[in-house]
């Protein structure tokens, strides 16, 4: 077989596969960010059925979060909807489990910078 036929073939097969995989990764990871935040979301019902989370997270302002890569993942296979943001510090998308579940669940891992101070001190210091 030629070698751009086999490898047009695998194309075919791998995309609708990858596509099918609730496993999405958006931003970049930056030297020196961390794990802000996970959280985990879940969809439930009395019978199987296509089940549906909304993941939604903004930064907290008070600590000058700068969210720079976000990871999710669910427990099903999945279709991803991602609508077009230019907010950077808001994560925002739509699960739809592709079968038919009484549970459908996903993590959101947040990774970024803290800007402002996490923790308050009052230092006083006085003079003798």
């Amino acid at each position: 077989m030629n070698r751009s036929v086999l490898v047009a073939l695998l194309g075919l097969f791998a995309i609708p596969f990858v596509a099918s995989i609730c496993n999405v990764g958006l931003g970049d990871r930056v030297p020196g960010d961390f794990l802000l935040d996970k959280f985990r979301f879940t969809a439930s019902a009395v019978y199987p059925k296509q089940l549906r989370i909304d993941v939604d997270h903004i930064a907290n302002q008070e600590l000058q979060e700068e969210i720079t890569f976000t990871r999710t993942k669910g427990s099903e296979r999945c279709s991803i909807v991602i609508p077009d943001s230019k907010d950077k510090n808001r994560v925002s998308h739509t699960l739809f489990s592709l079968g038919e579940h009484r549970e459908f669940w996903a993590t959101l891992e947040v990774y970024g910078f803290r800007r402002g101070d996490a923790v308050s001190t009052n230092e006083t210091t006085s003079s003798d």
